[in-house]
């Protein structure tokens, strides 16, 4: 780095500290997005080393799956809810690729599936992502695939309408608020796909199974899914 280019950097630092996105201490130069304090207790599942965890049990029966994974723990006043925050308000597109990133290199850990031939998010519908300036499940997908080097696709699923937040919601609430949300977009024109379905956190999975029965459309389909988090019922 020339002499210049330092010093302006430094006074970057200097002026616009950067941050930890979830206890909000100063960064140092060689860390990006959390602290090491922070990234070190990131409260990891370890469910890809678990052939019938328990985000799969939790999805049992409710639609045909290959395979289904959680890379982190959540749960109240956790780091995880801080992350989780940053991720859908924060407007920092950057941490939730990163956190993409993160997720697909737990994927290629997994000795219970083939890598999909295809990465799909759970759509927002256009006024919340033009409120929050992206979908975050978007961005997830971004970061898998460039770990993965495997083609995402936003086009596939639609959100009809603007539904309520399911935050609050119990397990019947949940389902219908998303049972007939979502819809395949029959513009496009795909079969005999393995789809990766990607979401933020999963808390009843309510979300995935209906974006799942709408996948269910394709011909040939097979779906697994994925999220950043798996929250505690």
């Amino acid at each position: 780095m020339k002499p210049i280019q330092s010093l302006f950097q430094g006074m970057q630092y200097l002026f616009f500290p950067r941050i930890c996105c979830t206890c909000a201490e100063p960064l140092s130069k060689n860390e990006t997005h959390f602290c090491l304090n922070c990234l070190i207790d990131l409260p990891y599942t370890h469910f890809e080393k678990q052939e019938n965890n328990p985000a799969i049990q939790r999805m049992w029966g409710r639609f045909p799956f290959q395979y289904g994974t959680s890379v982190f723990h959540f749960s109240k006043q956790s780091i995880i809810q801080n992350l989780l925050h940053q991720i859908k308000y924060g407007g920092n597109p950057d941490l939730v690729e990163f956190m993409g990133e993160k997720m697909g290199l737990r994927l290629e850990n997994t000795p219970f599936t083939t890598f999909p031939d295809l990465i799909v998010p759970v759509p927002i519908h256009p006024l919340k992502e033009q409120k929050r300036g992206y979908n975050q499940s978007d961005l997830l997908c971004k970061g898998i695939s460039k770990v993965s080097h495997i083609e995402y696709r936003t086009d596939l699923l639609v959100r009809k309408s603007l539904s309520e937040s399911q935050t609050k919601k119990n397990r019947s609430d949940r389902w219908e608020n998303v049972a007939t949300e979502f819809e395949l977009n029959k513009k496009i024109k795909i079969s005999n796909k393995h789809i990766l379905l990607v979401d933020d956190v999963m808390t009843t999975g309510a979300t995935i199974e209906a974006c799942a029965i709408a996948l269910q459309q394709i011909p040939g389909i097979t779906i697994s899914f994925a999220t950043l988090a798996i929250a505690e019922i």
